[in-house]
């Protein structure tokens, strides 16, 4: 409502001297509104060593020589680093240490030695998750939708209620519970090496999808897969 004023009620009155002009009246500033901030860092280039933190989104340059990239020490669940390759990775591999927590249920580093890929690292809160796309490229063969099948099976068994056996120290196999059934999420090692993990279930049918990690040296230097 508008205020009124004494000059709006009177229409006339006795004329006298001209008073003083008033001080103009200046309202109180209000807060600047804020909108909230969001949380997709924007790419990073990087040629050398460097130490991730929660959410990051790297670009990795091997151009000059291979490096290490160490992801986050107290990684929260959910938390993610992307690392895309900023050349070409199979000239000069690219290192990701895993600083304290395991890869894929698998207490090594990761290099990676595939050009053009771009690997998503997920905490699932007891391991880093890894999932990897790669860039244009030529026609793919009749088997190239078996890595994509697995990756995508994986990462969205990921937003699932699960639950984890252990056989000592080892992750024997997960069991996931979604709305079209269970999933199985079995890992096989080799003098306590991780070697393959396979997923398997009821949606699958009778069909076993299979990740197998190859070393050299300690190093896991490439993935395969396969299904039966």
């Amino acid at each position: 409502m508008a205020n009124t004023y004494l000059s709006d009620l009177v229409s006339s009155a006795l004329t006298g001297p001209v008073g003083a002009t008033g001080p103009i009246g200046i309202g109180a500033t209000g807060p600047i509104g804020l909108g909230a901030t969001g949380i997709v860092k924007p790419w990073a280039p990087l040629t050398a060593d460097y130490n991730a933190n929660n959410n990051d989104r790297l670009i990795a340059d091997t151009t000059n020589g291979s490096f290490n990239i160490y992801l986050p020490a107290t990684p929260n669940t959910g938390s993610y680093v992307q690392i895309t390759d900023g050349n070409d990775w199979s000239v000069n591999r690219l290192i990701v240490k895993r600083n304290g927590s395991s890869i894929e249920n698998n207490n090594d580093d990761l290099a990676l030695t595939v050009k053009g890929v771009t690997v998503e690292f997920i905490y699932s809160g007891t391991t880093w998750q890894v999932t990897a796309t790669t860039g244009a490229k030529g026609s793919a063969g009749a088997t190239g939708i078996i890595p994509q099948t697995y990756e995508s099976i994986s990462k969205n068994l990921n937003t699932y209620p699960y639950t984890i056996t252990r056989s000592g120290n080892l992750v024997s196999y997960i069991t996931y519970t979604t709305p079209n059934g269970n999933y199985v999420k079995n890992y096989y090692y080799i003098q306590g090496v991780l070697s393959y993990v396979t997923i398997s279930g009821a949606p699958l049918g009778s069909s076993v999808y299979t990740k197998t990690l190859n070393y050299t040296s300690g190093v896991i230097t490439s993935v395969s897969y396969s299904v039966v």
